[in-house]
């Protein structure tokens, strides 16, 4: 959840994100009547009240909206807008520096915000149509500044002091200058009747059913009929009756590339104007497949035009309006708006992304990433060989700075986590069939178990990658170090994860074969017999939830299930950071199935057993949690004890399908990983855990019985027709919080690193604030704040900071860079503590060492071999043959 917009930028960012006003301005262009009156003003203005009608009065809206749209000296309000209120806004926020615009360091909590909403590429395109109107500058010179000009004009990185990205999926990596260059050229055709995500077409009630098929057909048409004009020398005259016919019939741009255009227009002629040259310079740039850069001119040139064009120019000027609407309609379609997973995978799964995936190559995607000398863990979902070997080449021939001490080799900044992804689609609820508990129980058919195609699909891929893994080909030739050097490309695969939504999937059923990927020894020949170096797990755990008992269980399984240790990371956890008290007064209710609510109850049961001799509260609470336990074991069928149901619950890392296998006597490959407990325990077919795991695995899901968990308030659990209702009051509130810091302890006293992902926390969490993340419980700025008694060690289980590394998650989806990153938690840091800014640098400094830490331990097992070795092998090996 983002700050929310004032009463400054709410106008600007309605008057150019208007469904109603871009319609305006597309019908009045297809009618080829550039006269017809285009009520911009009330367009927006329907927008600015559906927006900000429960926070502004009315009047106050107008009044902020009409110094938006700048009336001219005739003193009537002009329906078409100037961008005074644009190059104001990148005045405020923007500094040059150098040739490129950074964000000013006191202004980046709320740019960080608006860029959610305003394309940056607008708003370093007015400040450079200015500078070009006024002809301080020309054009080459801006165009050479653009190389190292980023894109998002967020704070440069820093060669002397690199940042480590140890949690990034590589298919999330892009600017979405790359996508919106492919969709004005018609290089991404959307079908016609293809949707946007749930949440833009909620907010946009006039998007024609969230059809974005014609939206990204008249932004090529658009963009077309303003490089064709801006092309031709002098004053021409634009051809306002093909523009027309083209968006009435919705008809393809033509393919003609903006090249062919311009040399058409150019010939021999050696006297160029400014908006020759940008174009120019952008057919030269997108020659270079630097689409992210020819964008960024298509904007200065689309500024610098409505700058310098007369008011007379009517037509011209609707065009560049439309081009500049529909861009950031577009661009609403690929940054995340809403809360929690299920809104995010809509945006990352959206037709507008998957149709513009091609445009930014991987190549670039490691640009973004470590070009400018910082270090990346990128998440992958496959891998092979060719693909290994293709990355690690284009990897070695990207344009950065010389390799130094300093800036070292890209091949040493980089290495990847291959990870599994949760998803409902294999979790059909066929796999388990139908039970009834008065009925007598027959042992199912082989596979039918809960999660069953899942759990197949998961050992499918384990046992894949390991003969992947298990392969030793090279790649390259570099000099690194004054060494030539060939890398073991399979070697770069340094962790294993496991993503997605895991209230779809839970961790139970990639254990086995996360265990077996990485804990069953993996054999390599290279001149001889060797043990591959082990791997890290990097998972995905407690990141979405709408129990936060639900998230914390689910990162204790994958600590537990996992067998989680030594430099092995937990992917966000916000579920052992976020404060109870906090969740509960926000949430007020949760809902989740009688089972999980349980598995819940089991085990905030058992710990508060087991800190009952440490902990008041946790004895007070301990009777209370075994009453209403006794009432839901009921509601699901058990009879056991608690002991014996968290026991039961602790052997949920078994694979019911190896299990199958076992109770019929039949071999069972890699048991040891698979079904660990029944191979240790002999008694274990007698033990009424096992019998209660075996009802969990094979018998039918009651997932229509839904418990309504009263959040914050007293009371015993009830049954009321069909509804099952239980509370959690301030006392189990407390206890969850003493749990929460005994596991942060704990899991650091393993060597458990968490990945904090600030800014995607914040679009997809709960969180208010970039202040309000668990990031200051973890690894407070202040040690005062860990003693017993202090702020974030009430019940004295913390023994110091957490190891906590920042990172960026998916930097298309939420528009930010690890930079970036570092310095808002520096501000956040700053706003919600009484400390200095040289203690909040000394801190968040403390906090990028980790990270560089991390990535560097986890990098030290990458392999290379000499080229003259790597070499004789091939010859040895080809003789053989």
């Amino acid at each position: 959840m983002m700050k929310e917009k004032s009463l400054v930028e709410l106008p600007v960012v309605c008057l150019l994100r208007s469904r109603e006003a871009y319609e305006q301005l597309i019908d009045c262009l297809s009618g080829g009547n550039a006269t017809k009156r285009v009520d911009l003003y009330g367009a927006v203005r329907a927008t600015m009240l559906a927006e900000g009608n429960t926070r502004f009065r009315h009047d106050d809206i107008d009044a902020a909206l009409s110094a938006a749209l700048t009336p001219y000296g005739s003193g009537r309000r002009d329906n078409l807008h100037t961008l005074d209120f644009l190059a104001e806004i990148a005045r405020e926020f923007l500094m040059l520096d150098g040739g490129q615009y950074r964000v000013r360091a006191a202004r980046l909590l709320d740019y960080h915000a608006l860029i959610k909403d305003i394309h940056p590429a607008f708003l370093i395109g007015v400040l450079q149509a200015q500078l070009l109107r006024s002809g301080e500058i020309p054009v080459a010179a801006l165009v050479n500044a653009l190389a190292d000009q980023c894109p998002l004009a967020l704070p440069p990185a820093s060669p002397e002091r690199p940042f480590a990205d140890n949690h990034v999926h590589l298919g999330g990596v892009s600017v979405s200058n790359h996508p919106l260059m492919a969709f004005a050229l018609g290089k991404a055709d959307l079908k016609t009747n293809q949707r946007g995500p749930d949440n833009y077409r909620a907010r946009h009630a006039l998007a024609r059913d969230g059809r974005l098929g014609p939206l990204t057909t008249h932004y090529a048409v658009i963009t077309r009929h303003i490089i064709e004009w801006a092309s031709r020398s002098g004053s021409p005259e634009p051809d306002r009756k093909a523009l027309a016919i083209q968006l009435r019939e919705a008809a393809p741009a033509e393919r003609r590339t903006p090249v062919e255009t311009l040399a058409d227009s150019l010939g021999t002629t050696h006297q160029r104007t400014v908006r020759q040259e940008l174009l120019l310079h952008m057919c030269l740039h997108l020659e270079r497949d630097n689409a992210g850069i020819a964008f960024q001119l298509m904007a200065t040139l689309v500024c610098y035009l409505f700058l310098t064009l007369p008011p007379t120019a009517r037509h011209l000027r609707l065009c560049l309006l439309a081009f500049i609407h529909a861009t950031h309609l577009i661009r609403s379609n690929l940054i995340m708006e809403g809360i929690g997973l299920v809104a995010f995978r809509t945006y990352f799964n959206s037709q507008a992304k998957k149709a513009t995936s091609k445009v930014f190559s991987n190549r670039q995607r490691w640009q973004f990433l470590i070009g400018d000398g910082n270090l990346a863990d990128a998440k992958i979902g496959r891998a092979d060989v060719a693909s290994l070997q293709q990355t690690a080449r284009e990897i070695a021939a990207m344009p950065v700075r010389a390799a130094t001490p300093i800036v070292p080799h890209p091949w040493l900044r980089y290495h990847l986590s291959l990870h599994f992804f949760r998803s409902s689609n294999r979790a059909e609820n066929a796999d388990t069939p139908a039970f009834s508990g008065n009925a007598k129980w027959n042992r199912p058919k082989r596979g039918h178990a809960r999660y069953a195609a899942a759990r197949r699909w998961a050992l499918h891929n384990a046992r894949e990658w390991r003969k992947l893994l298990g392969k030793t080909s090279v790649a390259g030739e570099v000099l690194i170090e004054g060494r030539r050097l060939m890398q073991e490309v399979t070697s770069w695969i340094r962790s294993f994860d496991v993503a997605g939504d895991e209230n779809d999937l839970p961790i139970e059923v990639f254990a086995p074969a996360l265990r077996l990927l990485r804990e069953k020894p993996l054999m390599q020949y290279v001149r001889g017999l060797r043990v591959a170096p082990r791997r890290n797990l990097s998972i995905h755990a407690g990141e979405d939830f709408s129990c936060l008992l639900s998230g914390m269980r689910h990162v204790d399984e994958t600590v537990l299930f996992c067998n989680l240790g030594e430099n092995d990371r937990l992917g966000h956890a916000l579920a052992v950071g976020v404060s109870p008290h906090v969740w509960a007064e926000r949430q007020r209710i949760a809902y989740l199935p009688v089972q999980a609510h349980l598995d819940n109850l089991v085990w905030l049961w058992r710990y508060a057993s087991m800190l009952s001799g440490s902990l008041d509260i946790a004895g007070k609470m301990a009777p209370s949690l075994q009453r209403r336990i006794e009432f839901f074991r009921d509601k699901a069928g058990e009879t056991q004890t608690p002991e014996i149901l968290h026991r039961a619950w602790r052997l949920r890392r078994n694979c019911p399908l190896a299990i199958q296998l076992w109770e019929a006597g039949e071999p069972v490959g890699d048991a040891l990983y698979r079904i660990p407990d029944l191979v240790e325990r002999s008694d274990i077919k007698s033990s009424s855990e096992y019998q209660v795991l075996l009802r969990y695995f094979y018998g039918a899901r009651d997932q229509a019985r839904i418990v309504h968990l009263h959040l914050g308030t007293r009371g015993e659990p009830d049954q009321t027709a069909e509804r099952l209702v239980d509370h959690l009051d301030a006392g189990d509130l407390d206890l969850i919080e003493a749990i929460q810091d005994y596991l942060i302890t704990e899991y650091d006293r393993k060597g458990i690193v968490i990945e904090a992902c600030p800014s995607s926390n914040v679009f997809i969490g709960r969180f208010h604030d970039y202040t309000e993340h668990p990031l200051f419980r973890w690894r407070p700025p202040l040690e005062r704040d860990l003693e017993p008694g202090g702020c974030f060690n009430r019940f004295g289980f913390r023994r110091g900071p957490a190891t906590v590394c920042l990172n960026t998650d998916d930097p298309a989806v939420f528009p930010t860079t690890i930079g970036s990153e570092h310095f808002l938690m520096k501000d956040a840091a700053m706003r919600r503590f009484p400390i200095s800014r040289a203690l909040a640098e000394d801190w968040i400094e403390a906090i990028r060492v980790l990270g560089v830490d991390v990535f560097k331990r986890s990098h030290q097992y990458v392999l290379y071999r000499e080229v003259e070795d790597a070499a004789r092998a091939r010859f040895y090996s080809m003789d053989a043959s």
